[in-house]
């Protein structure tokens, strides 16, 4: 029963691996293995004292046939099974069906099993004996014996010779315990129960079992790189989709500010147009903020587009100081609607840093921005914003902005440049990302801590030269 398990297994094992590469090779191999499975089945039907005294079926010479038959198979099928590898018909038209060639191949070996079981019993006599009584071996024998013996070494010469994969070596280990036990049980030891006759069973054993523990090592191996190929494409798809909504966050984050600039700048214009006398020269000075900020929308989406895309943009040589008052002359109307006075101390002898100014003028923007929004809230103190760079380190530029905001809370300082993680009830949570995307995409870095007094300190530094 265990030979008869394990060969099935391995049978069933190498057609699914048919199935997938659709080898001819493989096909016939898996019939070898289906066919020594199935013919433990006449052995054990005919042999002595197992059901009954004198065997199930078949006479005095049926079990010993049925052996030899049994033990030409998997050799028969190994040679096959190479020839058809070195022939070029091992793969198969992709267009045939691997169902119909399996079931027409286990009808085969089903054909081929009652057929040699039926001339092994029914036909007994139509065979030269090979028992002569339950004891007396008749010359024939030694002849099959001799056959079945060249026939297995020849199967293991050949294999060995033409092996080319890990599966070919796995049937050598198997054709060589096939001449083992052949030999044990044929040459050796030809009474039952005997230490020689259990060492040919325990060799026939090791057959059954080498390529099934193999198999099956391998198909496990298998389902587990599929299971992790499947984990990392749900892992790449849900990135992507993050990517995605991230990209969407941001542009929706980062444009409602030059929006809200062309919206206010385009109102302002129709009042003054509105007006008994139009004032042209104000609306001409609204119409051309509505073109600064329509520009720099643009400008943002082309920045927000290179980010996602792992590109810094075009970078040029910049004056951190300069880009720093261009941006809170961008704001000037959210810092004076929001009474913030902005304190600075700006090193005027700061070298020039290489970046992206769209990019790095998002950074300044968001975080002036974050800063009114933290000091709306506050009645108690003065609104101050106050903006410092200097040298860092020798080679770098430091630029520190400070409010006067109720602040952050300690324990969710770790947190603050996580996307969607927002302190704010309307926020998205993509700003400060941002900003540390772009930072970070220019070799710098950024962090936020409590500040001296009130409020939270911004700090990130840019090296000189990127």
């Amino acid at each position: 029963m265990a030979l008869f398990i394990s060969d099935l297994i391995t049978s069933a094992l190498l057609f699914s691996q048919y199935s997938v590469v659709r080898s001819r090779a493989l096909l016939v191999l898996a019939c070898g293995y289906l066919f020594t499975a199935l013919m433990v089945i006449p052995h054990l039907l005919t042999f002595p004292s197992v059901v009954q005294p004198t065997g199930l079926i078949g006479g005095l010479n049926s079990p010993p046939w049925v052996y030899a038959f049994w033990h030409a198979g998997l050799p028969l099928a190994a040679i096959a099974y190479v020839v058809l590898k070195r022939s070029g018909m091992a793969v198969k038209d992709a267009s045939g069906s691997t169902r119909l060639a399996i079931f027409f191949g286990i009808a085969c070996v089903l054909f081929l099993v009652f057929f040699l079981t039926l001339i092994a019993t029914s036909g007994e006599r139509l065979l030269p004996p090979i028992l002569l009584n339950s004891g007396l071996w008749a010359d024939t024998w030694w002849y099959i014996a001799e056959v079945l013996w060249l026939l297995a070494f020849t199967a293991l010469v050949v294999v060995w010779v033409f092996r080319k994969s890990v599966l070919d070596l796995l049937l050598c280990v198997v054709l060589c315990a096939w001449v083992i036990e052949i030999s044990l049980n044929s040459f050796l030891s030809f009474t039952r129960y005997t230490v020689g006759w259990y060492s040919g069973r325990f060799y026939g054993l090791v057959a059954a079992t080498f390529v099934l523990i193999a198999l099956i090592a391998e198909t496990t191996t298998l389902s587990a790189r599929f299971a992790r190929s499947i984990t990392m494409q749900r892992r790449e798809r849900e990135a992507r989709l993050w990517s995605m909504e991230a990209l969407t966050a941001a542009i929706a984050h980062e444009v409602a500010q030059p929006l809200a600039g062309v919206i206010g700048n385009g109102s302002a214009g129709l009042r003054w147009l509105n007006r008994d006398i139009p004032r042209i020269d104000e609306v001409r000075s609204c119409l051309e903020k509505v073109v600064r900020d329509g520009d720099r929308a643009n400008q943002v989406l082309k920045s927000i587009r290179a980010m996602h895309k792992k590109d810094a943009g075009e970078k040029v040589p910049l004056n951190i100081n300069a880009l720093l008052r261009q941006s809170l002359g961008l704001l000037h109307r959210e810092l004076q609607n929001s009474d913030v006075s902005v304190e600075t101390n700006l090193n005027p002898k700061l070298p020039l840093i290489v970046g992206n100014q769209i990019q790095l003028q998002q950074v300044f923007l968001n975080l002036v921005t974050n800063a009114i929004d933290a000091m709306s809230g506050v009645t108690d103190r003065p609104h101050t914003l106050q903006l410092k760079s200097e040298m860092y380190e020798n080679d770098g530029i430091m630029v520190s902005m400070q409010d006067s905001g109720s602040g952050i809370d300690p324990d969710k300082v770790d947190r603050i440049f996580q996307p969607s993680y927002t302190t704010k009830s309307q926020g998205m949570g993509m700003g400060l990302a941002i900003c540390q995307s772009i930072i970070e995409a220019h070799s710098g870095r950024i962090w936020v801590k409590p500040g001296s007094l009130h409020g939270t300190l911004f700090q990130f530094v840019l090296p000189v030269s990127v």
